[in-house]
């Protein structure tokens, strides 16, 4: 859970001050610390799970481990750096330690983020690295474990506090408040989750001209939105790969409907859209209604909304033979 007082970061937060975070970038952070209101991370069928699973797995956890597990629903703060953890586990030896409880319900995340078990996601790990250097809030934690459920097994991640990279978590959460604080705002990085806020925060302007032909970059960013004009066309075979590339052409021209670039230009179009909401699907639904009195829950409260609505961008990017000549005016914009 973030700091609902935007004093400290939290350890969750921490992976997005290096951009490596599933949920945000180091831009997405300042501008919610900043306008002091948290990005919403639309809560997917998996995470309500992973809540619902959290208690059964913290007793098996606290039997495979032999410790004293206790949920953790404080939020910790210690310097610049704060924390709410899944739980706090207590060992005779080596005293209290950070449990973080991950769940993994398909194999092929397991294969590709976990490595099939070889290798924790490396925001996992400074995300315990973070809770560690928390601690009780003036002594850090030594160690703590990532419990792993995957597809019915639990498998664990035991760590010890990396005390480096606990001073460079501090020192880097400290630079970032002090950039809030000065209103330094960081450039966009230039990932798919951005797009959403940079369309709100940067409409496009119609008759808005970025002329970046003379920039150092130039060409290099001619060729990215060369490569997302193939992707477009190749859409179904390379979904991904046409995401990726349009965050990074989105943010090279701002509020610009129109970038020129060597040999290229790119154009640009808003329209906006409301939520979309559906039920559940109706196995799930039978389910729910058959185990309502356990779940201590409505179905109601499981109705999901799955598109969530707001501004989205259009672009489109030509080929041009003589990249001096004039801007084209609207009606070739919209051709």
């Amino acid at each position: 859970m973030p700091d609902p007082t935007f004093q400290t970061v939290s350890a969750t937060q921490l992976p997005a001050l290096f951009n490596k975070s599933s949920y945000s970038t180091r831009w997405m952070l300042y501008h919610e610390f900043l306008n002091r209101q948290l990005h919403e991370v639309e809560e997917t069928s998996r995470m309500k799970w992973g809540k619902i699973m959290q208690p059964a797995i913290e007793t098996v956890a606290a039997a495979d481990l032999r410790l004293e597990v206790e949920p953790d629903e404080q939020y910790q703060r210690r310097g610049p750096i704060g924390c709410t953890r899944d739980s706090i586990i207590t060992d005779p030896q080596r005293g209290m330690g950070a449990l973080e409880i991950k769940c993994i319900f398909d194999y092929s995340v397991w294969a590709q983020r976990w490595g099939g078990g070889k290798a924790v996601p490396l925001d996992y790990e400074v995300q315990l690295q973070g809770q560690m250097h928390v601690g009780d809030g003036d002594t850090p934690f030594d160690w703590g474990v990532i419990a792993a459920w995957v597809c019915g097994d639990l498998q664990y991640f035991e760590r010890e506090r990396d005390v480096a990279l606990c001073e460079e978590l501090e020192d880097e959460a400290g630079a970032f408040l002090a950039e809030v604080e000065a209103k330094r705002e960081p450039d966009p990085f230039g990932l798919p989750m951005e797009v959403p806020l940079l369309d709100k925060l940067v409409p496009i302007i119609d008759d808005e001209v970025a002329d970046l032909r003379d920039e150092a970059d130039a060409f290099d960013k001619a060729e990215t939105a060369r490569m997302y004009g193939w992707a477009q066309t190749e859409k179904s075979r390379f979904t991904k790969l046409e995401k990726e590339l349009k965050a990074k052409v989105r943010v090279m021209g701002g509020d610009a409907a129109t970038v020129l670039l060597p040999d290229t230009r790119i154009y640009l179009t808003q329209s906006a859209s409301k939520d979309s909401v559906v039920s559940l699907p109706a196995e799930m639904r039978e389910w729910l209604l058959q185990h309502a009195d356990e779940m201590s829950q409505t179905i109601a409260d499981w109705e999901t909304v799955t598109r969530k609505g707001g501004v989205s961008t259009r672009i489109k990017v030509a080929e041009v033979d003589d990249p001096r000549s004039p801007p084209p005016d609207t009606t070739e914009i919209g051709a």
